[in-house]
């Protein structure tokens, strides 16, 4: 058994159509659309190619059924999530699945919210929106395409690093100048 196939074991009761994008997905973003084979994919989503065909055309269809039922559906945050909840929530498929689509809305996505926090005063201004976009997102998915899995990868403490990159710059405080006058005595 190869090892798409052991990652993406469909549920029995599953339907068909679902099966074949849970194994797509897996193919995919472990080999690139032009790696997986078709025949691997079918393999894993326990069917036989007819039917793969039968529901996406042929394999660019499969892939951009992918991308659009089980990568850019996990791009739309939730109510009230953080940009760093948004993005941990994504998955490690989803993010090399993302760096194998190269005209991905992410990066736009990430870009326009930043620069709404920004013109609210919630983020720094003096670093573009695109700059702070590239930072996050290369903060949760170079771990994810690159297998690492240190403290620094966890989405707590990217959290907490992420919030001081990102906080806005505050003028320090004016402490008040009190000028002490020396006590002297005038000679005489």
């Amino acid at each position: 058994m190869n090892t798409i196939e052991a990652k993406s074991r469909p549920m029995p009761e599953a339907p068909t159509r679902q099966r074949i994008l849970d194994a797509a997905l897996v193919a995919f973003a472990a080999q690139g659309p032009l790696g997986a084979r078709v025949d691997d994919i079918a393999a894993a989503a326990q069917i036989n190619k007819r039917m793969l065909y039968h529901y996406f055309g042929d394999k660019a269809g499969l892939f951009q059924a992918v991308l659009d039922e089980r990568v850019l559906t996990r791009l739309k945050p939730s109510q009230g999530q953080t940009e760093s909840e948004w993005l941990s929530s994504i998955g490690v498929d989803c993010w090399r699945m993302l760096s194998w689509h190269a005209q991905s809305p992410l990066l736009g996505r990430v870009t326009r919210r930043l620069g709404e926090r920004q013109g609210a005063d919630e983020m720094r201004r003096d670093v573009p929106a695109e700059v702070l976009a590239l930072c996050l997102l290369g903060a949760y998915a170079l771990p994810a395409l690159l297998g690492v899995e240190e403290p620094m990868a966890r989405p707590e403490r990217l959290e907490q690093e992420l919030q001081k990159l990102f906080a806005p710059i505050r003028p320090p405080a004016v402490r008040p100048r009190i000028r002490i006058q020396p006590n002297v005595r005038p000679r005489e």
